[in-house]
């Protein structure tokens, strides 16, 4: 499925949509144009995942919709959602990010939650038990940016240092190991980095300076960085100084330069 929001804030779906609604336009059926969600028109940010999305509104109230057989949903549930229906009461969420069945916000205090599948500790917190309402991940009040990739997350802190936790066979971490990490840890000791993109067993982000790394899984070049040898860590992908934004895919990656 994909989403756009258009200049009036409202929001729309098309793609695959059948059995578990991942579409949220409240019916089960295949959309190959984009169809509006609902009526309102206060959404600000949204984020797919692989069969449950979430998004947030103006008012800072978080919604999701979609497969929510381990609780991805958030709501408290294992219901499927077909439509957006609200996680909690909370109006002080800013970001979310989406992973393979798990997901994790942040709120306007700087503390960071999770939920959904935990089968290698994807959320961080400390455990391998999964949840349908949202967690708090430790008590750090700082974090400004989060991102999911198959089971792994990445973080970003208002001090410029990136963090890691989850499934680590491949190094998709980064923190120079192949060990499985049930709580954050912070990767190198950088405090200069702006984003992040995850992919399915591999990472890449931009620093301040415009310089773009890689790290993780790399058997079709993934990394970027001219060998298929995995990456531990993250290492530079060329030497130009001028990437601005990146994505990735299950495997493969496309950035826009400034």
């Amino acid at each position: 499925m994909l989403f756009g929001s258009a200049i009036d804030s409202t929001l729309w779906g098309w793609g695959a949509n059948s059995t578990v609604g991942r579409v949220g336009d409240g019916t089960t059926t295949n959309r190959s144009s984009p169809v509006q969600i609902g009526i309102d028109i206060d959404w600000v940010t949204i984020s797919g995942g692989e069969s449950t999305s979430h998004a947030i509104k103006a008012d800072g109230t978080l919604w999701g919709w979609g497969a929510n057989d381990v609780g991805q949903v958030g709501d408290g549930t294992t219901a499927t959602r077909l439509a957006p229906v609200q996680i909690g009461s909370g109006t002080d969420w800013v970001s979310v990010a989406d992973g393979v069945f798990y997901a994790h916000a942040i709120k306007t205090n700087g503390t960071l939650w999770g939920w959904g599948k935990n089968s290698s500790s994807q959320l961080g917190d400390g455990s391998w038990l999964q949840t349908a309402s949202p967690i708090q991940i430790g008590s750090d009040t700082d974090w400004v940016s989060v991102y999911n990739g198959e089971r792994t997350g990445s973080a970003i802190k208002s001090n410029g240092t990136l963090w890691g936790w989850g499934r680590n066979s491949d190094g998709e971490i980064g923190d120079g190991t192949s060990t499985g990490r049930d709580l954050p840890v912070q990767i190198g000791s950088d405090t200069d980095w702006v984003s992040v993109s995850r992919g399915s067993n591999y990472a890449h982000a931009i620093k301040t300076n415009g310089t773009l790394w890689g790290w993780g899984y790399n058997a079709q070049g993934q990394v970027g960085d001219g060998t298929t040898a995995t990456r531990l860590a993250p290492v530079q992908s060329g030497s130009d100084t001028d990437w601005v934004t990146l994505s990735s895919g299950s495997n493969t990656t496309h950035a826009i330069k400034g």
